[in-house]
């Protein structure tokens, strides 16, 4: 038993959190359902902040750092095996006296007038993922395993053997499978914990293993799920995500009604989780239409549904990497001159490692670009801290052996931004620049990156801040190393 509560008086002086049962079905790889779930939830929203609760964040692994870490399981054949905490909120001592109403189906003994005292956290209230993770993060500490500064959800230890944290999921990356159920029976140990085996689902991304070497990653399930969920499941597929023709800023077009708007922010949102987790060659396209989310058009709804049409034709389509003896880190950064709302540029970067995209950006700029330089420049150095952390990230990963002590090489096909990241040239015309883009040249100066110039249409980045056409789009996604 948990002994999560105990029936008490209610105290007058108390205020009482409510709750609800919610039920769910939990789906496998394989689209079929695999267990039906009942689970007790808090009412979070009825909490007092200083009363019920302090203390909420807590921090998760980023999108790029488990797929730089599935890089660097191919590049050293590691093996990657999942574990479940079961009811893992419930595993945590609460900081404060928190009094729920006794949930509808439980006996009273007490008889009216009473409430739960909780002793332990709770699903739904706000700061049980916060009580977890310390509890977690002490109880990986305590085997040895430390975290690292660019990402506290992952761990490692003497041994090479990494730990990556998503609230109740936890991943191992080992060599040896020796070391793999060694960390397991440890966990085990302090925790109520489901042996998920080899990974081969988290976070709604599908994980293969085709060969020793190789580690695959797509959201086939995920994307047929939204096709059938906005009834696009039937549709004409499209070649590109967004129409390098298409005029977003339209205003003669009809502004959407309050339904079809309320549709629009639920495409465009599961799209977006799908850009930032896998599909990188959607994300351009989510980036602009997500712009228009307050007031979207009638033209807008139709490129978010192109955008699905774009998915129905290609699923299954993910990222490979593999095992190759180069696996230096390599970036791309381009920028696209005031093609965004408000005349504001987009800015878009993405870095490989073993030919495979681990880390991406398309993203519309804060400030208004005078010039294209001046545009390209800022990507630059946006591109530039992204690899610093990423260098970062790597070398506390170094006894994976991926992190190389050169400088991280960032292609760009701007010459005068690669001339201003080097030299503060064109003074009259750059002087306005802010401060902070002017990092970069820090960066090259320390040794930390470099910057080589790169044709247009060798870019890798360019459809990051743009729409392509079928041909250069189709270049692009060869380029990027994905496939179906």
């Amino acid at each position: 038993m948990f002994k999560t509560w105990k029936i008490v008086k209610q105290p007058l002086d108390q205020s009482i959190v409510s709750c609800k049962w919610v039920f769910l079905v939990k789906y496998g790889t394989d689209g079929r359902p695999e267990r039906f779930k009942a689970r007790l939830v808090a009412r979070g929203f009825s909490q007092q902040f200083g009363v019920d609760y302090e203390q909420t964040f807590t921090p998760v692994i980023r999108f790029e750092s488990l797929r730089a870490l599935f890089a660097i399981a191919a590049r050293e054949k590691m093996s990657i095996h999942m574990m479940d905490a079961q009811n893992a909120y419930l595993n945590s001592d609460l900081d404060k006296e928190v009094y729920m109403e006794v949930p509808e189906g439980v006996e009273n003994a007490e008889g009216s007038g009473s409430v739960c005292l909780l002793l332990k956290s709770l699903y739904g209230l706000k700061q049980s993922a916060n009580l977890w993770n310390k509890r977690i993060t002490s109880t990986v500490q305590s085997f040895g395993f430390e975290p690292i500064t660019a990402e506290p959800s992952i761990f490692i230890d003497k041994r090479g053997v990494i730990i990556a944290l998503y609230v109740d999921d936890l991943l191992i990356f080992a060599k040896n499978e020796s070391d793999v159920e060694r960390v397991k029976r440890l966990v085990k140990n302090k925790h109520i914990m489901k042996n998920m085996g080899e990974v081969s689902k988290v976070l709604d991304i599908h994980v293969t293993r085709p060969n020793d070497g190789f580690v695959r990653i797509d959201q086939n399930h995920y994307i047929q799920q939204i096709l059938m969920e906005f009834g696009m499941e039937n549709a004409k597929p499209a070649s590109t995500p967004m129409s390098s023709s298409i005029k977003l800023d339209d205003e003669t077009s009809e502004i959407l009604s309050r339904n079809d708007h309320e549709l629009y922010r639920r495409i465009i949102g599961k799209s977006m989780f799908a850009a930032v987790a896998v599909r990188i060659d959607i994300a351009f396209a989510v980036n602009r239409l997500s712009q228009y989310l307050s007031e979207p058009r009638k033209v807008h709804l139709q490129a978010a549904k192109h955008v699905l049409r774009y998915l129905k034709g290609s699923p299954n389509l993910g990222i490979l990497y593999k095992s190759t003896p180069v696996s230096d880190l390599v970036g791309y950064a381009d920028a696209a001159y005031a093609n965004a709302r408000q005349f504001k540029s987009t800015t878009g970067f993405c870095y490989m490692i073993n030919g495979a995209p681990v880390s991406w950006t398309s993203k519309r700029q804060s400030i208004t670009a005078q010039s294209t330089t001046e545009s390209e420049y800022i990507a630059l150095s946006e591109a530039g801290k992204q690899a610093v952390w990423l260098r970062h990230l790597l070398y506390a990963l170094r006894k994976s052996h991926v992190y190389t002590k050169k400088s991280t090489l960032i292609y760009a096909d701007n010459q005068g931004s690669i001339d201003l990241s080097a030299n503060p040239v064109f003074h009259s015309r750059t002087k306005h620049i802010q401060v902070r883009y002017h990092a970069i040249r820090e960066y090259i100066e320390n040794g930390e990156i470099r910057v080589q110039f790169l044709p247009t249409d060798r870019m890798l980045a360019d459809g990051l801040t743009k729409g392509l056409d079928h041909v250069k789009f189709a270049r692009m996604i060869e380029g990027l190393g994905l496939s179906n």
